[in-house]
């Protein structure tokens, strides 16, 4: 079975309405790479510039998004999110079996870690899981089928008609008019303490923490039909850009441990047990 094959989900059951709608705005995934590049070891480091060459991680942050005008990897959009209803967890809601963003982030994971694995297929996994670890920490990826991720919840940002999954994807981040260098040096004042306690997690425990900050931003905004259009604007920002800005730490703070991890050949937390029970295993046909 082909690596596309084997996480492709069909794309009229994943499409979020608007193309912009599967991951973080461009400055949401360069302040998250931003905060772990500058995280990185001496190890990782090397290894990721052996990888990379003369790009930075913010660069290629960005390029899971570019490659959706290119049907050659139309098979990963599926891999920006993964839907789970409330009152459930990963492993019991329903999941098409061929793929999600759990998958994909431990499949890369694997990627990376095989000795077995050619230069350019191990640059391509470091590209996903920049991008990945970045997108599971916005709550609105880890979505509810219903609505899309909140592509059907639809608001109004000030004056401009959209849904909620753009305000937390662009709008929020565009609203304070920072470059992501700007952004990055105004929310990276993260303490030792902090940074330990985030580390100390795995991929599905970020799940399970999206989808508490998800109640958050549902609340007040959706009813049986959505049939009332809400209006954010700067009470809105005022109350949840602080939320917004802990999810951009924690997922900078956590891809610099993961990808640290790797490359020192250290385990991440649980991806061993995540790994037998997705009965994901080595498939090294990437394009």
């Amino acid at each position: 079975m082909t690596l596309k094959n084997y996480l492709f989900i069909p794309l009229l059951s994943v499409l979020l309405a608007p193309s912009h709608g599967f991951s973080w705005g461009e400055n949401g995934h360069r302040i998250v790479a931003t905060i772990a590049e500058k995280r990185l070891s001496p190890v990782a480091k090397k290894a990721v510039k052996e990888l990379l060459g003369q790009e930075s991680m913010p660069q290629v942050s960005t390029w899971m998004d570019f490659i959706k005008s290119d049907h050659e990897w139309d098979y990963a959009k599926a891999y920006h999110h993964v839907n789970v209803p409330n009152g459930q967890d990963y492993w019991t809601s329903k999941k098409d079996p061929k793929g999600d963003i759990v998958k994909a982030i431990i499949y890369y994971e694997d990627v990376l870690r095989d000795k077995k694995s050619s230069k350019q297929d191990k640059k391509i996994a470091l590209k996903f899981l920049i991008h990945l670890v970045g997108d599971i920490h916005q709550p609105l990826h880890i979505g509810r089928q219903e609505d899309l991720g909140g592509n059907k919840i639809f608001v109004k940002w000030f004056s401009e008609e959209t849904n909620l999954h753009r305000v937390w994807d662009e709008s929020l981040i565009a609203f304070q008019k920072l470059s992501y260098t700007e952004y990055t040096n105004f929310i990276d004042h993260i303490s030792y303490a902090e940074a330990r306690a985030w580390e100390k997690s795995s991929v599905i425990d970020w799940v399970n923490e999206s989808m508490e900050k998800r109640e958050k931003i549902y609340s007040g905004l959706i009813d049986e039909k959505n049939k009332k259009i809400h209006r954010l604007s700067y009470e809105y920002n005022y109350e949840n850009i602080e939320l917004l800005n802990g999810c951009l730490k924690r997922a900078g703070v956590r891809l610099a441990r993961f990808l640290n991890n790797i490359f020192e050949g250290k385990k991440n937390i649980d991806s061993d047990v995540i790994r037998e029970k997705l009965g994901n295993k080595p498939r090294y046909d990437l394009p």
